[in-house]
């Protein structure tokens, strides 16, 4: 008995750190949901910066617990209202924001004592100045956030739009947040699509390598990284994706559910198979490949390795439903994916 409501698997990501000193890359797979292990501890390093000669070196003197498996739990089992819940969500992320303050003071601290200057202590704690302009707004946020290490990701940032006067009382990073998600999530792009089951949620599009042949990537870690701040300022952004992409950004199991919320039809063509008789399933001659159709060219995809010589039999049935899910839950825009989560987790971080 093939039961596809078993199945259930958890995106797992390998992080390391890239060329760019400022962004992390790797990969990322997904694994069955009882072999996933996750660190639900959170440490933050206190950091000091020391002069020695004519170099200021970054020493770390002591560690804290930002986040904890009990604290987790408690939260997640208690009677909390979704209110308090955020409240404790927002009050840790402004943990970090201290945490970047006391390393810059210390940082401004060892550099004057090195240059013997008595007034440039305060320029490590100065915001992010991000300067747009409204006709080419996407371009140039894009690059600008790229530019930021991870650690400005937690660092105030001051939105200015060129010739309009310079005052942010949290008017214009809203603006400027509403304005940019609403260009990346444009299907006009050639980003994203309307999903099949809801149009107002939206769905990578797997040709965007096609529409988007240089740059496509650098949008989606761009969009990561807009989302993870949208959460760390209490901002809005415009936009909904697809169910299962908010699982990956949270770490939680894709199932089957995920792709009838998708696309209820082609969940239930999968399901018929599960009905059918081992004749039945044989006279269909499936095997182990999907068929794409990017731009009316039709490409043929392999579920795993000699998949177009592999027969879907009811003996691998299980294994065959286990490699549709895993290539449209992931493998369809992997790389996509990867992009937004590293750029999300260069906000919100994850143990690693």
């Amino acid at each position: 008995n093939n039961n596809i409501h078993d199945i259930a698997l958890v995106r797992h990501i390998q992080r390391r750190q890239g060329k760019d000193p400022r962004l992390v890359t790797g990969s990322v797979r997904l694994i069955p949901a009882q072999d996933a292990v996750t660190d639900s501890e959170f440490r933050l390093h206190n950091l000091k910066y020391l002069t020695e000669s004519a170099s200021t070196t970054l020493k770390r003197t002591s560690t804290q617990t930002l986040v904890d498996p009990t604290t987790i739990a408690q939260y997640i089992q208690s009677q909390s209202s979704l209110d308090e819940k955020q409240s404790w969500f927002y009050d840790t992320c402004q943990r970090l924001r201290y945490e970047h303050q006391q390393r810059s003071l210390e940082q401004g601290r060892a550099e004057e004592q090195q240059q013997h200057r008595g007034s440039n202590n305060n320029r490590h704690q100065e915001r992010i100045h991000i300067l747009v302009r409204r006709d080419t707004i996407l371009e140039d946020s894009v690059k600008a956030v790229l530019s930021l290490s991870r650690h400005d990701m937690h660092r105030p940032w001051r939105i200015e739009f060129m010739d309009e006067p310079a005052l942010d009382y949290g008017g214009v990073m809203r603006e400027w947040m509403q304005l940019v998600t609403e260009q990346v999530f444009n299907p006009d792009l050639g980003l994203w699509l309307p999903s099949v089951n809801n149009q107002i949620c939206m769905q990578i599009n797997p040709a965007c390598h096609v529409s988007c042949p240089d740059d496509h990537l650098i949008y989606f870690r761009f969009l990561g990284r807009i989302m993870g701040r949208a959460l760390f300022d209490r901002q809005l952004i415009q936009g909904h994706m697809a169910r299962y992409l908010y699982k990956h950004l949270l770490g939680w199991p894709i199932t089957f559910d995920d792709l009838e919320a998708q696309d209820e039809e082609y969940y239930n063509n999968m399901k018929q198979f599960t009905r059918m008789s081992p004749d039945e399933l044989s006279q269909l001659y499936l095997d182990f490949t999907v068929t794409e159709d990017y731009l009316g060219y039709h490409h043929t995809v392999e579920l795993v390795p000699g998949g177009s010589r592999k027969e879907v039999t009811a003996e691998n049935l299980t294994e065959y439903m286990v490699a549709i899910l895993r290539y449209r839950m992931l493998e369809r825009n992997k790389d996509q994916i990867l992009e937004l989560l590293l750029g999300f987790s260069d906000v919100i971080p994850e143990p690693f």
